[in-house]
């Protein structure tokens, strides 16, 4: 739909169209302004819709509200496979902690050969 918008209006039909709409409403507001100024309560709600409309196509009206949300991404939990990794891991990290640490000794030497 948006492509077809695009397309089919380029930017001088907007402004000949915006032209024509802006004319009619213009026409429009002297006729029921005249009749505002007399008391009509409907002429003054005409009024004061055409005013609005008019702000719209123009793009003077701000948003009536303005909504920012701010989502912070959490991490996914961890799968099944990287927590088994993580307990292996901690496994390796404990077995490695609790082993004997070896002494850095020289090596022994090789025993003389017995004399026959």
């Amino acid at each position: 739909m948006r492509e077809y918008v695009d397309e089919k209006l380029d930017p001088e039909l907007r402004r000949n169209t915006l032209a024509l709409d802006l004319g009619r409403i213009d026409r429009l507001s002297e006729i029921c302004y005249t009749k505002a100024l007399t008391g009509d309560l409907k002429a003054v709600d005409l009024c004061d819709r055409l005013i609005m409309r008019r702000a719209v196509a123009l793009g003077l009206t701000a948003p009536r509200e303005s909504l920012i949300r701010i989502v912070e991404q959490q991490a996914p939990p961890p799968t099944s496979s990287q927590r088994i990794e993580e307990v292996l891991r901690q496994l390796a990290d404990r077995r490695r902690s609790t082993e004997p640490i070896e002494a850095e000794s020289e090596p022994e030497p090789e025993p003389e050969p017995k004399p026959n």
